[in-house]
């Protein structure tokens, strides 16, 4: 495990978990997965960010400014037709 976790942390590899939520299969080791080997935010360095002015570094701080990248997935029910 302090190796997966090391492997983690140096963004070396990236793992890939296959879940389907709706029918709760492997939603459970994938937040065993978050929980042991992820690295909090604390440990990685700041993200950089496009913002206003140009790019800025945001840290992982309670006091520091909201960040979020929302996304929506759809599904097409005319693929194929």
């Amino acid at each position: 495990m302090r190796g997966l976790k090391a492997i983690l942390r140096s963004q070396a590899y990236i793992l890939v978990f296959a879940a389907a939520g709706g029918h709760e299969k492997g939603v459970l080791p994938l937040l065993d997965a978050v929980i042991n080997l992820m690295p909090s935010p604390k440990d990685v360095p700041p993200a950089v960010a496009k913002g206003k002015e140009g790019e800025e570094l945001l840290a992982a701080l309670d006091s520091g400014p909201l960040a979020l990248y929302v996304w929506k997935t759809t599904a097409d029910p005319f693929v194929g037709n």
